[in-house]
């Protein structure tokens, strides 16, 4: 009976395509005889119609305003497949609904030197008018070590990569409610695999906010994992 059903109803939407093209040449072929409008005119809506269908059935309207899917690198999953490469979703925090963009402040590590550096950072946010928090002091030293770490000497540049690496996972994990980030280099090598495995374990909201942290994150771990 359900296939029965199911038959019907692919056979009624097989003829909405035909139905409703024959429906637009006859609206437009009444406003030609009653000179509301022009031949040239009318002919639009048809037309108008018949690349409403293309479209859809080629799938542009999904590239143009749903985003394009997985690349090919991308695992196919289906409802009962588990997605490789992650934790359950009993490690997300299905009770952290709202996604807050508010991340934690960032702290001095106790350490001379690095807490030098997070001196200069902190003073950076606040001429900018931006609070130092772990979002922002992160992002920062991905860059300090882009345009100074030659200069620093291995300890201090472990222990900076360390700090970068804890205040990313923080924001990380408070931006998308979930209990555990990436812990290694590998896990976010192909970041458009990474999401495909997480989005599909995990609910996040709103996971384009979550691209800063996790790039900044993916840095961290190649440098600590380089070091």
């Amino acid at each position: 009976m359900k296939e029965a059903l199911e038959m019907v109803i692919a056979f009624i939407k097989g003829l909405m395509q035909p139905l409703i093209t024959v429906f637009a040449l006859m609206v437009g072929s009444s406003l030609v005889t009653s000179g509301k409008v022009s031949a040239e005119q009318a002919w639009l809506i048809p037309v108008g119609v018949i690349a409403y269908w293309f479209a859809d059935k080629s799938g542009i309207w999904d590239k143009l305003f749903k985003g394009e899917g997985p690349k090919a690198e991308s695992p196919i999953v289906t409802g009962g497949d588990k997605a490789s490469g992650w934790g359950d979703c009993g490690d997300y925090d299905h009770d952290n609904e709202t996604v807050s963009t508010g991340f934690s402040p960032a702290e001095e590590t106790g350490d001379k030197k690095v807490d030098e550096i997070l001196d200069g950072i902190f003073a950076e946010a606040k001429a900018d008018g931006r609070k130092a928090d772990v979002a922002y002091v992160s992002s920062h030293i991905v860059s300090y070590l882009g345009a100074h770490g030659d200069e620093l000497d291995d300890y201090v540049k472990e222990q900076l990569i360390l700090a970068g690496v804890n205040y990313a996972t923080i924001a990380f994990k408070e931006i998308t409610g979930s209990k555990v980030a990436p812990t290694t280099y590998a896990e976010v090598a192909q970041p458009q695999k990474f999401w495909a495995n997480f989005k599909h374990k995990c609910t996040v909201k709103n996971y384009g906010l979550a691209r800063g942290p996790l790039m900044t994150l993916r840095d961290l771990l190649s440098r600590r994992e380089a070091l």
